[in-house]
């Protein structure tokens, strides 16, 4: 009994010799994931901010404020051409970005990816959407209903990289500059292998007032971070060639517009 006793102390203490490394990997590993995945929601949230804050471009050059379509309050309307939108990205690292729009293929498009090879942070956002100039005499509510699609992936080969990507629609008044209205319809973060596609059809329920311009957007943001060199990451809302260039247009990975459209409460 005596060496039986001795054997399995023995086999306990090895077993916890074993073990303990293993847990502490996994401990470390899910702390650098939480800390990649929070950098990930951060940056997600200043490309959604930059994304407001650039203001207006058509696929020939500036927005200019007589582009916008007229809607009557009270009166229903529906678009279902998009006449504005905006691209653009941020951060650093070795890697690649592509972006852009067109309001004048059919049907209308937005593209934004990244990639890394190695350490950093980088991110990009585009939109499209329609610019409306609100005619009437007293303000109402409308309930704002977007509708598209949007799939692309995430893909990241190493523990020290996650990817996130964001959907979002709003209403921003650009009298005032202030996003009155918006919901996310998809977002995620902290991502290594992901896929995406799917359907836009989510509303933003808003107070509209005469005499004031609206930027009615669709958007999309792209995100990635590596704290290693080399590293292969990527989050791809944008059409590529095949050989590690990004190749903005319509089809393909990102999102197509479909419609917009302005019901008065």
């Amino acid at each position: 009994m005596g060496k039986l006793k001795w054997l399995l102390i023995l086999t306990f203490l090895v077993t916890i010799i074993c073990t303990t490394p293993v847990l502490a990997a996994d401990a470390e590993s899910t702390i650098i994931h939480d800390q990649l995945r929070e950098v990930n929601e951060a940056s997600l949230d200043q490309l959604e901010k930059a994304m407001y804050e650039a203001g207006l471009s058509s696929s020939s050059g500036p927005m200019s404020i007589q582009s916008a379509t007229t809607v009557y309050i009270g009166t229903d309307k529906t678009l279902t051409t998009a006449n504005a939108g905006n691209c653009g990205w941020s951060g650093s690292g070795l890697g690649t970005h592509g972006e852009g729009f067109s309001a004048l293929d059919s049907p209308q498009w937005a593209d934004a990816g990244v990639y890394l090879t190695g350490e950093g942070n980088i991110g990009s956002w585009a939109w499209i959407g329609n610019t409306i100039s609100v005619q009437g005499t007293q303000a109402q509510y409308a309930t704002i209903d977007f509708g598209g699609d949007y799939n692309g992936s995430i893909l990241c080969l190493t523990p020290y990289s996650t990817g996130g990507m964001r959907i979002v629609v709003s209403v921003e008044d650009l009298n005032t500059g202030t996003v009155v209205g918006s919901y996310t319809v998809k977002s995620t973060s902290g991502m290594r292998s992901a896929t995406y596609d799917a359907s836009i059809n989510n509303s933003v329920k808003v107070k509209l007032y005469p005499n004031h311009i609206y930027a009615l957007r669709i958007g999309v943001n792209a995100t990635v971070v590596s704290t290693v060199s080399p590293t292969q990451a990527q989050s791809v809302f944008c059409n590529t060639n095949g050989l590690g260039g990004w190749t903005p247009g319509l089809g393909g990975e990102g999102i197509e517009y479909s419609s917009i459209s302005i019901d008065w409460n």
